[in-house]
């Protein structure tokens, strides 16, 4: 899911940068609520945030692609992710869970997902 970075010159040297959350987008928030399964809601979520690709490739997501080595997601991409995946699915991720995702398919993100406790808001 892409961040909406809006800033100024002017703002750039006085103020810090206003940023807007996935779960902040109603589009993005009715897209995952059309899903009728966690991986549809999670490859909704990724193809927001990973958006349009430097070399105007097509982004392909499958059950199957990989965080880091097919969807070339670093920290910063995968720290996003479970923020929004916390924030439209109403779970809570644990820190220990965050490590392993990387390494993981969006298949199996999602089942981990799927199997957390909704949280209370």
């Amino acid at each position: 899911m892409k961040t909406l970075t809006i800033i100024t010159l002017a703002a750039a040297l006085a103020a810090p940068i206003v940023t807007v959350d996935a779960a902040d987008d109603k589009d993005v928030v009715a897209a995952v609520a059309k899903e009728q399964t966690v991986v549809g809601k999670i490859k909704v979520l990724l193809k927001e945030r990973l958006g349009a690709q430097p070399n105007g490739a097509k982004l392909v997501i499958t059950d199957t692609s990989l965080f880091k080595k097919d969807l070339k997601m670093d920290s910063l991409d995968i720290a996003e992710l479970v923020m929004d995946t916390e924030d439209l699915m109403q779970v809570r991720i644990p820190d220990s869970f965050f490590d392993k995702i990387s390494d993981m398919s969006v298949k199996e993100y999602s089942d981990k997902v799927s199997n957390l406790p909704k949280v209370k808001k």
